[in-house]
């Protein structure tokens, strides 16, 4: 994080080989990447961004910041 961004970066290698008779064989190659960059409001609490990753899935949770709340007999 980085003032009221958030960078996401994630990338997937993955290889593949299949033998078939006669000696030939085939090897593949796959690999993607991801990056994104997300704004946030000003009013969020930095300190209490929470991240996890489940089965693909990437959650964020960012919390806003508690108002404080405003004593209706303080002098204007």
């Amino acid at each position: 994080m980085e003032g009221n961004t958030i960078r996401i970066q994630a990338s997937k290698k993955e290889e593949k080989e299949h033998k078939e008779r006669d000696n030939y064989i085939t090897h593949e190659r796959y690999s993607s990447e991801m990056d994104r960059i997300v704004m946030l409001p000003t009013h969020i609490d930095a300190n209490k961004i929470e991240a996890t990753y489940e089965n693909g899935v990437l959650t964020l949770r960012v919390p806003r910041k508690k108002k404080l709340k405003q004593n209706r007999y303080q002098s204007r």
